[in-house]
């Protein structure tokens, strides 16, 4: 008889989060389609982040069927069953962002002050149509690559994604990261951000939807001398 060892950690996780709030069934339930082992998938490929941290076929070779089995994967998933759920994963995106801010602000999860920032990651082929060459936060201006925003509460549960091209400006793609979970916060919630948020159409908005804010201003002498003086 072969004994198989494996880690539980990402498994455990994602259980408890489950079972608790029903999460991942909750935002991947009912999309998958034809495909039986969607949520399982996502299950997948939540782990694999939480624990590995490899490339989307990665997991195949990496992991024991038993592993699968935890997840509730049928049968070993194909290579081909992963890039389809990741390419309907970003096709469905907008409704499953809305699935998740409903699930959080129906369990009161959603912190009235938040965070806004953006990062970005790189593509290695060159098929992914959002990928563009501009201000390159990976340090790979060789590489097409896509800015993301994200909207963080307090509690460290994020509010809202929004994903863009790299050679949008900061300031044109801060409009969209706190708009998106304005329609879960409370009103008088406060938004953080840097320079790049500190426009004056993104002060008016933020305060014209009765929101609060507090932005780093740019370093700029002039804008501090008279309170220095």
């Amino acid at each position: 008889m072969n004994s198989v060892t494996l880690p539980i950690g990402s498994i455990s996780v994602i259980d408890k989060i489950e079972k608790n709030i029903g999460l991942i069934s909750g935002i991947f339930g009912n999309s998958g389609g034809k495909s039986k082992d969607f949520v399982g998938i996502a299950k997948l490929f939540l782990a694999n982040r939480i624990e590995d941290t490899v490339s989307v076929h990665q997991p195949l070779p990496t992991s024991p069927t038993e592993k699968f089995e935890l997840l509730g994967i049928k049968k070993s998933p194909s290579e081909r069953s992963l890039y389809r759920s990741v390419q309907k994963i970003g096709r469905i995106f907008p409704a499953l962002r809305e699935r998740y801010q409903d699930i959080i602000s129906e369990k009161g999860l959603v912190d009235k002050d938040q965070i806004s920032d953006f990062s970005s990651s790189y593509f290695e082929g060159k098929k992914a149509e959002i990928g563009a060459n501009g201000y390159s936060r990976a340090h790979r201006p060789d590489k097409k690559q896509a800015t993301w925003g994200i909207t963080t509460g307090i509690n460290g549960i994020p509010t809202a994604l929004t994903i863009q091209r790299d050679n949008i400006q900061d300031k044109l793609h801060m409009r969209e990261p706190p708009k998106v979970p304005m329609r879960i916060l409370e009103k008088g919630s406060l938004f953080m951000y840097d320079c790049g948020g500190n426009s004056p159409w993104m002060k008016d908005k933020t305060v014209e939807n009765r929101y609060n804010y507090l932005t780093l201003k740019a370093k700029k002498v002039r804008t501090y001398k008279k309170h220095i003086k």
